[in-house]
């Protein structure tokens, strides 16, 4: 539902199983923004981001949190995300999100 949505928007969509598959695919593809759900399997979203602030190829790819925990928006912050979009989510938050993200990149 996610990649359609963007799709639809006019982005180019790359998808990962899991955290360790975004990461192997951010130092591939090296994308404006990552779309980060905080549960996923075998690497949480706040494990994900860790590994990825550390890591000097793709520290600096923001990240747009999307997530239906009650204390998302709180948890984006401390990871300093870009944006929090809560689940359900609003269409055109996320867009807005992604499309400031990927403003000005290549």
């Amino acid at each position: 539902m996610l990649a359609t949505l963007l799709e639809c928007a006019g982005f180019a969509v790359t998808t990962a199983c899991d955290g360790r598959d975004a990461l192997a695919q951010s130092h591939r593809q090296r994308p404006c923004v990552i779309v980060l759900d905080l549960m996923m399997p075998r690497m949480t979203g706040e494990e994900f981001r860790e590994v990825q602030r550390n890591d000097p190829e793709i520290c600096d790819i923001p990240i747009v949190v999307v997530s239906a925990k009650h204390d998302a928006s709180e948890t984006a912050r401390r990871m300093n995300a870009a944006a929090f979009s809560p689940k359900p989510l609003d269409a055109d938050l996320l867009i807005d999100a992604v499309t400031h993200c990927c403003a000005g990149a290549p």
